[in-house]
């Protein structure tokens, strides 16, 4: 390749000439493994990945990986910042944090990682921090993706500009931010807000008290005990085997939401577009409810006033308020089956 070398232009030769002595290099540090296969007359080179502590390494073909491993045996609250990419976090039983970086994309060797990105992780007190920056923001073709593995009872706040954010078996307080992103929450027990400006949020096989908003994505919330504050501005909410209270509005989505168990005020509310509730069968609660056709099913012990487009009264012995309004659009109420 070096003597092929002397047949490229000499503006272009140099840098062609970098590259493949930083690639002579890299492969000077590889291992492999060689099996050779006389009758079929064959030759399989396997190359062995290794990462060493604190230093990036080559994992795969084109991927490279940072991990490092810190002890928080004594910390409570922990803030994860990272200027791009998607992050991971993992709840566990261990008091060491585990931090892995994986970079992939036009990175022509891992030397060059050092200068593109910084990862950091720094303990105060009783606070951990952990920033993971592209200090070559202006090059988007590399592409980052951070895995956390944190005790599950700190407090966890975590922030990405622009990546994903998938976060479970957490036990504390957490609060998670992402511009641009989609939120993934998953076992967790206590406070929770999130928020993305345009991506969508769900939440799964959680408890405690939630808070969900999205500028312009869609909610879900799938088997939640607790609480619960739904907010997007152009998206859809869907609600379903939600146990507790409900604060749900759209401005211009459908709100869907199945309730196993009412034990707080549900509220429902959009500019434009259709509301459907599913209660328990034997809910006593009071109701109003206001749309271009609201839709009561006959078999509830239902008390008050019907009209094509306003229902108000009480289900069973009345109690918890329930509202749901749409400006423009339907409402059904219905029993779960």
């Amino acid at each position: 390749l070096k003597d092929l070398a002397a047949l490229i232009p000499a503006e272009a030769k140099q840098e062609i000439m970098n590259e493949l002595n930083a690639a002579l290099s890299e492969l000077e540090d590889d291992s492999f493994t060689i099996d050779i296969n006389i009758d079929d007359k064959l030759v399989f080179l396997k190359k062995e990945y290794s990462t060493t502590p604190g230093e990036w390494g080559n994992i795969s073909p084109g991927v490279y990986a940072y991990t490092e491993e810190y002890d928080l045996s004594d910390i409570k609250d922990v803030s994860v910042q990272l200027s791009t990419g998607s992050v991971i976090l993992i709840g566990s039983d261990n008091t060491k944090a585990t931090l892995t970086v994986k970079a992939s994309g036009e990175i022509a060797a891992k030397e060059l990682l050092k200068e593109m990105v910084s990862v950091s992780g720094l303990k105060n007190g009783r606070k951990a921090e952990f920033r993971i920056h592209n200090d070559k923001s202006g090059n988007s073709n590399i592409q980052l993706q951070t895995t956390l593995t944190l005790p599950s009872t700190i407090d966890l706040v975590s922030f990405t500009d622009a990546g994903h954010i998938e976060a479970t078996n957490f036990k504390g307080e957490v609060e998670f931010k992402t511009s641009g992103g989609h939120i993934t929450l998953k076992e967790l027990y206590g406070d929770i807000t999130a928020f993305t400006q345009g991506g969508h949020i769900k939440i799964s096989d959680s408890e405690g008290e939630a808070s969900l908003k999205s500028l312009g994505g869609h909610l879900t919330a799938e088997n939640f005990s607790g609480d619960l504050e739904l907010r997007t501005s152009g998206g859809n909410i869907r609600g379903k085997k939600l146990s507790g209270g409900t604060n749900a509005f759209s401005s211009g989505g459908n709100i869907i939401l199945q309730f196993n168990s009412v034990t707080g005020e549900i509220q429902a509310r959009n500019g434009a577009g259709q509301i459907e509730l599913t209660l328990p069968y034997n809910i006593n609660a009071n109701i109003t409810a206001n749309g271009t056709k609201v839709d009561l099913a006959s078999d509830f012990v239902f008390t008050g006033n019907r009209k094509k487009n306003q229902v108000i009264g009480k289900l069973g012995k009345g109690g918890d308020e329930i509202i749901a309004k749409t400006g423009y659009g339907s409402v059904q109420i219905r029993k779960n089956e």
